[in-house]
């Protein structure tokens, strides 16, 4: 394997570039790209958009550029043009948001690791944030979109093949001394997990050991928006998933913990009823339901247990197991450690 090419230190050290990865095709890399791009946008960050997937490029229709595709990455290593013109401008947001393609789809050319270290340095004077478009698989394209990376967002659905590929991608990325990597649980659908037909936030974070930077539901509307050429976020009428790529954003630019990201989609209910209309009430019951249980998988609220009883088996198995080792022990009824649920009925009793 190459050695990492190393970074021009002289470069704009406040800039932050990071790899949007995943090892397998179909997890939503692109969407994450361009919504996550137009949030920051949003937020007032300049920020570099770069589809790094040569011959098969995506992210310009997903962001209704793709009639303004003039020039690419290769024209301007083959000095046909400079780098602002081959930079496509959101005229929404003009001096935030770009966008650079690699090739056109019908060009194959060959790229080299050193040549796109040098196209993100020379982006890296004039951003705040160059987002990298993986593409699928762990081929030369994959080795060259993470060579100048400083970061990484492995974004994976909670299914087993899914989880594996993001695994094999995890250990290339430390091998090529990328350690800054964060977890994007895409296409999550609360109410499987709650039914354990589906992994949990928790059960897929754990079996990655990364950090999360966020979680997002399965929704309908990207197909309605990729379709329209414009990121879901930009919707009148945000959707759960178009709020949890903000908070996404959000994390990126101030930090924060995951807890707080998590607990601020409680709002989802209220904005589901906003959304949907005569269902408003239904689907709000069903959102905060279906979201308070997968907070409880991620460990952030813990509900009582009779709210949540296929929760209550999963913490009695896990503590029972942990009892038999030696460790504390759960009382079911309270979900409270058996040492003060006892001090409590002695308080009680008193």
């Amino acid at each position: 394997m190459k050695a990492k090419a190393a970074v021009d230190p002289s470069s704009s050290s406040s800039s932050r570039v990071i790899v949007i990865t995943s090892g397998k095709g179909g997890v939503g890399k692109t969407t994450t790209t361009a919504n996550l791009g137009t949030c920051l946008a949003r937020l007032g960050q300049r920020v570099a958009l770069i589809d790094a997937d040569v011959g098969l490029r995506n992210l310009d229709l997903l962001l209704g550029l793709e009639n303004r595709v003039l020039y690419t990455a290769m024209d301007v290593l083959n000095g046909g043009c400079k780098l602002e013109q081959a930079l496509i401008r959101d005229k929404r947001w003009p001096t935030k948001l770009s966008v650079l393609c690699i090739s056109k789809n019908r060009q194959r050319y060959h790229l080299s690791r050193v040549q796109m270290v040098m196209l993100v340095d020379a982006l890296r004077q004039g951003y705040d944030f160059v987002l990298i478009d993986c593409p699928a698989g762990i081929d030369v394209g994959f080795f060259n979109a993470v060579g100048p990376a400083q970061e990484a967002i492995i974004v994976t659905t909670p299914d087993i093949t899914s989880i594996r590929d993001a695994d094999r991608v995890v250990g290339l990325l430390e091998a090529d001394g990328l350690t800054e990597a964060k977890l994007l649980v895409n296409r999550v659908r609360p109410e499987m997990v709650s039914q354990e037909d589906m992994m949990s936030v928790a059960d897929v974070q754990g079996a990655l050991g990364l950090p999360l930077l966020g979680a997002i539901p399965e929704d309908p509307q990207v197909i309605i928006s990729t379709n329209r050429g414009e990121p879901l976020v930009l919707r009148g009428q945000l959707t759960p998933s178009g709020i949890a790529f903000q908070e996404c954003a959000q994390q990126l630019v101030q930090g924060g913990g995951t807890e707080l990201l998590v607990r601020r989609h409680l709002h989802w209910g209220a904005l589901a009823s906003q959304w949907l209309g005569s269902r408003a009430s239904s689907a709000r019951n069903w959102v905060v339901e279906a979201l308070t249980g997968c907070l409880e998988w991620l460990g952030v609220l813990h509900t009582p247990s009779s709210s949540y009883p296929g929760q209550r088996g999963v913490l009695r198995g896990a503590d029972s197991s942990a009892s038999e080792e030696g460790g504390a022990d759960w009382d079911e009824d309270s979900l409270c450690l058996g040492s003060d649920a006892a001090s409590q009925e002695d308080t009680r009793q008193g």
